[in-house]
């Protein structure tokens, strides 16, 4: 029996059509996968540039604390150099 409704031609090309939606869905899915492991590397690298981060800001608290301490001996190494010389006018007097 011959078919003349023509469903046997979009037989072909409906088959045909899934095949090809069946490999792209394939492509998709690996796709997603290389997507998350990206996605997992790019939060391990914000959770170490946080660690960064807060060390950073941990140093620079330091480095205030010395510049601080730095501030109050050149005060008082000033203010000693500074005498000298008075010292030594006032015993020349």
């Amino acid at each position: 029996m011959v078919e003349n409704d023509g469903w046997g031609e979009w037989s072909k090309y409906v088959l045909k059509e899934l095949e090809r939606l069946g490999e792209l869905a394939g492509k998709n899915a690996n796709n997603i996968q290389e997507l998350n492991v990206c996605l997992s590397k790019v939060k391990v690298g914000i959770d170490n540039l946080t660690i960064s981060t807060q060390q950073l800001v941990t140093s620079m608290d330091v480095v205030k604390n010395e510049i601080a301490g730095l501030k109050i001996k050149s005060g008082i190494w000033g203010a000693i150099g500074a005498s000298i010389p008075i010292i030594g006018f006032l015993l020349l007097k």
